[in-house]
Order: C-alpha cells, then structure tokens, then sequence
C-alpha cells in the first residue's frame, strides 16, 4: 500500500483494536454478563449468520464466545474471520490469546510470533508471547520478552 492508504489502515485497525478491547472489558464486568452478554452473544450470532461472509460479524462473535470462555468456538469463529481476511493482524492477535487461554501454546507461539513480525511494538502482544513462552517452559525466552514489553510501556 502507498504510505498515505497504509497509515490509514493502521489507524483504523488502531481504534477496531481500542473498540474491541471496549466490548470485552464491557462484557467481562460481573453485573453485565447476565445482562448484556447473552443479548452481545445473540446479536453476534445472528449478524454473523445473516452475512456469514463478514469477516467482522464473525470476528466479533468469537471475541464474545471468548468472553464466555467458549474457546473452541471461539477459535472456530476467528479462524474463520481470518480465512475471510487473513492480513488483519488483530485477528491474529485475538486468535493467538484464545489458543493461549485453551492451553493450546504450540499453536498459540507462531501464530502470536507472525504478529509481532508486523507489530513489533504492540505491547499487549509482546506480553502474551512472554506468556506462551513460559507455558512452553522456555524461561530464559519469557523473561526476555517482558523485559522487551517493560521498554515499550
């Protein structure tokens, strides 16, 4: 892409990453999961049925399964955002911490190394592969990549 359109797209996948991170935090609050999240879950579901080639409906519904902690739908609903628009690092991000959190670390590691290629600084990210190295016994590696997220914050 020319500067111009790459910067444009990395400002919106900036606030895309700020909004979800919103919906999570929103859908995460104790007083709201009975509440909102069955309505979120629901809206997500049928959105995503309605468009089912929505690379975004379906992304969205996998961030609310994993809200849930339904990861291996989760997993399924973001792969397939990702089968539909593969070069959105967010959703390799999200993909990356859901494996995580289902204890599936040889998958999680490359997915979350490829993002930090494009994104080297996301400290979230960073982060989470300090995470998954440590999950896989790798110590020395884990306490390297904190040391690397404690430079960025």
């Amino acid at each position: 892409y020319p500067e111009k359109d790459r910067q444009i797209i990395v400002n919106f996948e900036t606030l895309y990453k700020s909004a979800i991170a919103a919906i999570v935090g929103k859908a995460k609050k104790a007083e709201n999961r009975k509440t909102y999240l069955p309505a979120f879950l629901r809206y997500a579901s049928l959105a995503a049925e309605l468009d089912p080639q929505n690379h975004r409906r379906l992304f969205e519904k996998g961030i609310l399964l994993y809200v849930t902690e339904d990861y291996t739908k989760a997993v399924a609903e973001i792969r397939k955002a990702i089968e539909l628009h593969p070069n959105l690092a967010l959703y390799q991000f999200w993909l990356a911490k859901v494996l995580f959190l289902s204890k599936d670390y040889a998958q999680a590691l490359p997915i979350i190394e490829t993002f930090l290629q494009f994104e080297p600084w996301d400290y979230d990210a960073v982060l989470l592969y300090g995470e998954i190295l440590r999950a896989l016994g790798k110590e020395k590696e884990a306490a390297a990549a904190w040391d690397r997220a404690q430079l960025i914050k």
